[in-house]
């Protein structure tokens, strides 16, 4: 026997009585739920019973309206220019929910789903999306682009409407009726947008009858609608034959040319469950009788995927939203813009092959053939028979440190040939008499060189810059002929020119900051800097301008220092001068005014309280952490208003930096009032007044 005690209810009871108990009570729990199952099932009658007996009293009311109905005639005015508009506007197509399903196979029992959906527009609309804000003139706007000439399924027709077919008229007529809501309510409804697919297998004339039968069931409450057939997009399926319709859920009767009657009241029990989905199931009729008529076998099913037992569908597999267009259309934009920069690369290529190959051409001898022209074309206008000039291999300048003098420095093994010739010399001094025409030379940093004793020198070459036709010839004559003694002093001379410029700049008059690597210079300069940033390249390679650029640094940050401390002493000598005008011997009888003040000044000084005062009055402002109860105990104080206004006349908007710490400290100087009345200001958090 097992060694348990059991008891149930406070009373002991055998292990054979557990089974006995165990089954009880589960009878008891499926009594009770059996009778929480038809309590449930009875209010579900009576809920059903009860919105029976509401769309029966809806239906009672609308038939009482429509033979008590109040009409407002309006006469429109046609809006000139709405024509239906060319385009689409994807704002609209975002705003209006304009989602196209995609082609689903048949499935459960061979029958189909098709896409119904209304979407409606008023004026509460707010700001959950900026887009989506209902904005005068939308009604219209919606009108034209459902009416658009390149989306309509048959050109220039395929509208059904029960207030005409000219597009002017109708656009006026919805121009009246959104008049006329804002009129009604701040969140009237304005209008719906309902979209229904069509079956591709029809042909035109026959989706347009089914769109006729579709808006018949709407006139049936003598609702003013609006309804055209669309085409597929061509960007989409070419099977995605839909419909568009406009319609209000005020009943709305043409009575003439721009005349319309519009109901005082409105079906606003409509635009519910009441009414769609039966309204679905009767388009489900209308669609499934019109693919018989033409003898087609598909049919169509209002059920959704959960009544027909069918898995659920996510938004990617059954319908194109806008999203997804828009990330297919930036897609399609990024391959065309990859190939285009692939066309472009491979022109970049055969560019650069075409430039490395001139460049290679430019290299050979066609230079040296140039200059023996110029100068055989020189020495002819100097004498009858000028001796023959020989080529001259192009050479770069050499331009020596300031601390050493000019050298000759040449790639030609004979330079005592080349000043012997006189054809030569006259080109070369013609070279020379025209660089006094420039005030300086654009120079760049070069590979080295090296001069003829066998060390290494840094060169400079020439570098044409934004100049005319006639000045680059003129450089590129003196690049061919740079290694001229003439030609190497007129191009040193510009270099000390342009050194010097640089000291004089850095060192003269209005002096420039260096900053550290010297590539910041001259951001905003005149056009006379140019060179002076040039010169800051090449100066580099100078240790006396270098040295000379460290103090040039070091005397700035000396200014900076002593700048820094003039600014803190006349801070300080502020402080001080207002700690030495204060009065506070009106406040040291006063035990709570004066333990007050002192633990202002204590914030004062620190920077956690701000003391200010302009044209409206005397303010505070306080930091995070810090508090205002003690300056509002001071400012309660009739002495203590005069105190913080001197001292808001003395540092406002500055912190006080030293205060008197105890009565004893105190100096006799007379006192402001706050404000012509002498009220108290009013200081609280933030800002105050």
């Amino acid at each position: 026997m097992a060694g348990e005690r059991w008891f149930c209810r406070g009373r002991r009871c055998r292990s054979s009585d557990l089974a006995h108990i165990l089954d009880e009570k589960r009878a008891e729990k499926r009594k009770r739920s059996v009778a929480l199952h038809r309590a449930v099932a009875a209010r579900r009658q009576d809920e059903k019973d009860l919105r029976a007996l509401k769309a029966a009293l809806r239906r009672l009311v609308r038939m009482q309206e429509r033979e008590n109905r109040v009409s407002i005639r309006a006469i429109v005015k046609p809006r000139r220019g709405s024509g239906g508009g060319r385009g689409r506007n994807r704002a609209f197509e975002s705003m209006l929910s304009l989602n196209v399903p995609k082609r689903r196979g048949s499935s459960g029992g061979g029958l189909s789903s098709f896409h119904l959906r209304f979407r409606s527009r008023g004026l509460g609309a707010r700001r959950r999306n900026r887009s989506h804000i209902f904005r005068q003139g939308e009604t219209v706007k919606s009108l034209l682009y459902i009416l658009r000439d390149d989306a309509r399924e048959i050109p220039g027709g395929g509208i059904v409407s029960n207030l005409g077919t000219d597009v002017v008229e109708l656009a006026g007529c919805f121009d009246a009726l959104e008049t006329l809501e804002r009129q009604d309510r701040a969140n009237a409804h304005v209008y719906s947008m309902l979209v229904v697919s069509l079956p591709h297998e029809l042909e035109p004339a026959e989706r347009l009858d089914v769109l006729r039968s579709i808006c018949a069931l709407l006139g049936e409450h003598d609702l003013g609608h609006v309804g055209v057939l669309h085409a597929p997009d061509p960007e989409g399926d070419d099977r995605n034959f839909h419909a568009h319709i406009l319609l209000s859920w005020r009943p709305i009767e043409r009575v003439g040319s721009n005349v319309f009657s519009f109901s005082a009241e409105k079906h606003s029990d409509l635009n519910d469950a009441s009414f769609i989905l039966p309204f679905r199931h009767r388009v489900e009729s209308i669609l499934n009788a019109a693919m018989e008529e033409a003898g087609h076998e598909r049919r169509f099913t209002a059920l959704s995927d959960a009544a027909r037992g069918l898995p659920p569908r996510t938004k990617a597999s059954g319908k194109s939203t806008p999203g997804q267009k828009a990330v297919e259309r930036k897609q399609r934009k990024v391959d065309e813009m990859s190939a285009r920069r692939d066309v472009l690369h491979r022109i970049r290529d055969a560019v650069t092959t075409i430039r490395t190959a001139t460049d290679r051409m430019m290299a050979l001898g066609s230079r040296d053939w140039l200059a023996e022209a110029a100068v055989a074309r020189s020495a002819s206008a100097l004498a009858s028979a000028p001796e023959p000039v020989q080529p001259t291999p192009a050479s770069a300048i050499k331009i020596i440190p300031q601390s050493s003098p000019v050298v000759d420095i040449v790639s030609d093994p004979k330079p005592a040939d080349r000043i012997e010739d006189s054809a030569r010399r006259a080109f070369v001094d013609r070279l020379v008499e025209g660089l006094k025409d420039y005030a300086w030379l654009p120079l760049r940093e070069a590979q080295g060189v090296r001069t003829p004793s066998g060390a290494p020198t840094p060169a400079l070459e020439l570098h044409i810059r934004n100049r005319d036709r006639s000045d680059s010839a003129f450089l590129a004559d003196i690049d061919r002929m740079s290694g001229e003694p003439q030609i190497q002093a007129a191009l040193s001379s510009f270099y000390q020119n342009m050194l010097q410029l640089a000291r004089g700049e850095l060192t003269q008059g209005r002096m420039r900051r260096p900053d550290i690597d010297m590539q910041d210079i001259g951001t905003e300069m005149e056009s006379r800097d140019f060179a002076f940033r040039d010169a800051i390249a090449v100066a580099r390679k100078d240790a006396a301008f270098d040295t000379m650029l460290a103090e040039v640094r070091r005397w700035w940050d000396q200014r900076d220092r002593e700048a820094a401390d003039f600014k803190r002493e006349q801070a300080q000598a502020r402080r001080r001068s207002a700690a030495a005008s204060l009065d506070v011997a009106a406040l040291r009888h006063e035990p709570k005014a004066w333990h007050a003040f002192q633990r202002l000044a204590t914030d004062l000084v620190a920077g956690r309280v701000i003391l200010f005062r302009d044209d409206e009055g005397l303010g505070m402002r306080r930091k995070k952490g810090a508090t205002l109860d003690d300056a509002k105990v001071v400012a309660h104080h009739p002495e203590g208003k005069a105190l913080l206004t001197r001292l808001a006349d003395l540092l406002a908007p500055q912190p006080v930096a030293a205060l008197p710490t105890g009565p004893s400290q105190r100096q006799q100087s007379p006192t402001s009032t706050i404000g012509d009345d002498g009220a108290t200001p009013q200081i609280g958090d933030g800002p105050s007044r």
